[in-house]
């Protein structure tokens, strides 16, 4: 690649970074790639993509100032979910425990009954 193409390239990814409210998943993808790969030709580019440079970082740090506490509260949801499901698998459990305790059977059988009954019948 051209140094005039990467520095095109470069621009074109801050320009959509800049007019979109959210990272697309492309873009970082696109934008990491390229610094990673022309990262002593960038270092060579004009001060003023430079500058350019500059703004996206200042960008992203706003935009991701709260990651932490999303990440965090993410995670609070989760573990909301996880005991919300144990416990409706508990209150199951409980409902299925409590049929079968006040399940009242047909007959009971008892030994000593049946031995009398043998015993009668001889």
């Amino acid at each position: 690649m051209e140094n005039s193409d990467i520095e095109a390239f470069l621009i074109k990814i801050i320009e959509n970074f800049e007019s979109s409210t959210m990272f697309k998943k492309n873009l970082v993808m696109w934008l990491e790639s390229l610094l990673k790969l022309h990262f002593l030709t960038i270092l060579s580019l004009p001060t003023k993509t430079l500058e350019k440079l500059k703004n996206l970082q200042t960008l992203i740090k706003n935009r991701t100032k709260n990651l932490n506490k999303v990440v965090e509260v993410k995670s609070k949801l989760e573990n909301l979910m996880c005991l919300f499901g144990t416990n409706k698998q508990k209150t199951t459990n409980q409902l299925q425990l409590n049929e079968f305790k006040t399940y009242t059977p047909m007959g009971i059988y008892n030994e000593s009954d049946s031995e009398d009954e043998f015993k009668k019948s001889n």
